[in-house]
C-alpha cells in the first residue's frame, strides 16, 4: 500500500526559443524497493505572448497498486529584446527626399516572434533650409521588450546662388556710374534668400575718364557665393568746344577797318 517514490526534475525557467523536452528539462525518478515502477507524465501548456508559455508537467509514477504525482513547472520567458539594423546615415543637397523610400528602412529580428518596426523623425535646423533629421528606428517585439537604433540624414547646402550681373558699359565723360544708372546685379538660390553686394576697383585715365571693375557677390544663407565683373568704361570721345566773339578794330593810324574776327596772334587795340 505503500506508493513509490518519485522525485521530479527542478522547475525550469527557460529563454525563448526553448527546448522543453526531457531530454533538457529532466526526467523524474521513481525507486521502488517492492517491484516496477512505471513513470508517465503530461503537460499543460498555458500559451502567452509569442512564443513563450507556462508549462505544468505532472509526473507520475505507478508500481501497478499505488502512485505518485509530482508537478514540475517550466516557464518559457522573452526577456531579450529584437535585434535591428538601421539604414546608413546619409548626406543629401538641398531640397533632398528624406523620405523612407529614397534613404531606407531599418530590419529587425527576433528569436521568439514577430517583430513591429516604427520610427520617429526629430529636425534640427540649419541655415537657409538645411537640416538635421535624427531618425529613431525602434523595433517591438510581442511581448514588448523593444530596440533603438538612430539613422541620420543630413540636408546640406553647397550649390553656390545663380547670379545674373548687368551688361558692360561704355559711357562718355561726364558719366553717371551709379547702380541707378548702371543697373543692378540679380540672384536667386534654392535653399533661402540671396544677399546682393558690390565692390568697385577704379583705374583712372586722363581728364575725368576710367574704368570701373564692380564685382558683384551674391552670397546664400550657408555661405555659399557667386562672384561676376562688370566692366563701365568712361571715355572721352567729343572734341572740345570753341566760342568765338566779334570785336572792333582800328588801324594803328586810328582808322575803322571794319568789325571782323581777330587773327590768331593779332592785338586787339
Amino acid at each position: 500500500t505503500t506508493p513509490p517514490l518519485l522525485r521530479a526534475p527542478a522547475n525550469r525557467v527557460l529563454e525563448c526559443p526553448a527546448e522543453i523536452t526531457t531530454n533538457s528539462t529532466g526526467t523524474a525518478i521513481a525507486p521502488d524497493t517492492c517491484g516496477t515502477v512505471t513513470l508517465s507524465y503530461s503537460d499543460v501548456v498555458s500559451n502567452s505572448c509569442a512564443g513563450t508559455k507556462t508549462l505544468w508537467r505532472t509526473w507520475t509514477a505507478t508500481d501497478g497498486y499505488n502512485s505518485t504525482n509530482h508537478v514540475q513547472t517550466i516557464v518559457v520567458s522573452d526577456t531579450t529584446p529584437p535585434a535591428i539594423s538601421v539604414p546608413a546615415n546619409t548626406v543629401l543637397e538641398f531640397p533632398g527626399d528624406i523620405s523612407t523610400n529614397l534613404n531606407g528602412v531599418a530590419i529587425a529580428l527576433d528569436s521568439c516572434g514577430t517583430v513591429t518596426v516604427t520610427y520617429s523623425d526629430s529636425t534640427t535646423n540649419g541655415c537657409g533650409a538645411t537640416k538635421i533629421v535624427s531618425r529613431l528606428w525602434t523595433a517591438t517585439d510581442e511581448c514588448g521588450n523593444t530596440t533603438n537604433a538612430l539613422q541620420t540624414i543630413t540636408i546640406g547646402d553647397t550649390t553656390a546662388p545663380s547670379l545674373v550681373c548687368p551688361n558692360n558699359l561704355a559711357l562718355e565723360c561726364p558719366a553717371d556710374t551709379t547702380t541707378n544708372a548702371t543697373g543692378i546685379a540679380t540672384a536667386t538660390d534654392a535653399c533661402g534668400p540671396v544677399a546682393i553686394q558690390y565692390s568697385d576697383v577704379v583705374s583712372n585715365g586722363t581728364g575725368g575718364t576710367k574704368i570701373i571693375a564692380r564685382t558683384w557677390t551674391a552670397i546664400d544663407p550657408c555661405g555659399n557665393s557667386t562672384s561676376a565683373v562688370q566692366t563701365i568704361t568712361v571715355s572721352d570721345t567729343a572734341p572740345p568746344k570753341i566760342s568765338v566773339g566779334l570785336v572792333t578794330t582800328v588801324s594803328k593810324s586810328g582808322y575803322d577797318v571794319g568789325n571782323r574776327a581777330l587773327l590768331p596772334g593779332e592785338p586787339s587795340f
